[in-house]
């Protein structure tokens, strides 16, 4: 893979309870077997810091060479030794993708540090007074862009809620209709639409990596 390329991967944020095999985050992981899960203490125990500290870890893991901006968050792109070593490395762009709590989640390691993500997928948010988060704490901005899927028949957020929160983040909004919690008890294992935005936010990060790392010879072409 040249140089200039990009490798778009997943890092899926399963909400309460985890994501459990018939869930469309794991059927979309499957799709990606490049995906990373992240993984938290207790999936019955919905803690938002300790949530989000497990996604910095994550990604800290992950992350662990330089990194070159690529539109409004960053990309990992090897360092020096790396591409000598590896010329055909390529640089790595991480799309989130969160359901229900793990959205919250996802929302405030953003806003807290924001580095190593360069899109998010946020579906079905839960709201947060459900989980006694001070009310305020999540209304910023994401440095990133996203999208927020929402349903009209959600009974962890409503319609009102979730396009409150969308604005506040700066997400573009989809309604999804009467979907309820846009999980396997509402019918959503296979779900081509998630598909269809990780494809299209794929193409769209690698055009702008494109555009900001143009094809470059190898410096291995220079060694004597």
């Amino acid at each position: 893979m040249p140089w200039s390329e990009l490798n778009t991967r997943l890092l899926i944020m399963p909400g309460l309870h985890g994501s459990g095999p018939e869930h469309w985050q794991t059927w979309l992981e499957r799709q990606h077997p490049d995906a990373i899960r992240v993984r938290v203490p207790d999936w019955s125990a919905p803690h938002l810091d300790d949530w989000a500290h497990a996604i910095g870890q994550t990604l800290a893991a992950l992350l662990a060479t330089p990194t070159a901006v690529v539109g409004p968050c960053t990309v990992a792109e090897p360092s020096a030794r790396t591409r000598l070593l590896q010329p055909d490395r390529p640089a790595e762009a991480w799309i989130a993708v969160g359901h229900s709590f793990g959205c919250l989640a996802l929302a405030r390691y953003l806003q807290q540090r924001g580095q190593g993500v360069s899109a998010a997928l946020l579906v079905a948010p839960a709201n947060p007074d459900r989980f006694g988060i001070p009310e305020g704490l999540l209304d910023r901005d994401l440095p990133c862009r996203s999208t927020l899927i929402y349903s009209r028949s959600d009974p962890w957020m409503s319609s009102t809620d979730a396009r409150y929160f969308g604005k506040r983040w700066g997400s573009h909004l989809v309604d999804a209709g009467e979907a309820g919690h846009i999980n396997p008890e509402s019918g959503y294992g296979p779900w081509p639409l998630a598909r269809q935005w990780i494809n299209q936010m794929t193409q769209t990060l690698e055009a702008e990596h494109q555009r900001l790392h143009p094809p470059r010879v190898s410096a291995l072409r220079f060694a004597t």
